[in-house]
């Protein structure tokens, strides 16, 4: 299906890690952070895309943060902060930062794409 909106969880792809994310989150999301942050040349949609939803999910267990989503499982952003207790996820705060500001940068696919639709992202 692709993308059927500009949010975060209004494309396919944002769907695709929940398993990972159940399995191991913490250690999903360190990998999404450094991976952004190692790469020299240009980072791809789909390690943009992993950046954004570790990013998404760390924001509802920090601040408890509400993202519209097409999920109905228990276990989607929405509820994380109720369900992961541990290990404690604050330390990837200035990382997950950092690895957003790379996904908005000029080397990242998806700030091309963004750039090609002005309008929907700024407007």
């Amino acid at each position: 299906m692709g993308a059927w909106g500009y949010d975060v969880f209004e494309d396919d792809i944002a769907y695709e890690f929940m398993d990972e994310i159940a399995e191991n989150a913490a250690s999903f999301f360190k990998k999404s952070f450094e991976k952004a942050l190692c790469e020299e040349e240009y980072l791809e949609y789909d390690e943009c895309y992993t950046v954004i939803v570790s990013a998404a999910y760390l924001d509802n267990w920090l601040n408890g943060t509400f993202y519209r989503t097409d999920c109905e499982y228990e276990d989607d952003v929405n509820n994380f902060k109720k369900l992961y207790n541990e290990p404690d996820l604050s330390n990837l705060r200035i990382i997950a930062v950092s690895a957003l500001r790379v996904v908005i940068s000029g080397k990242a696919e998806l700030h091309e794409l963004w750039l090609e639709n002005l309008d929907l992202h700024l407007g």
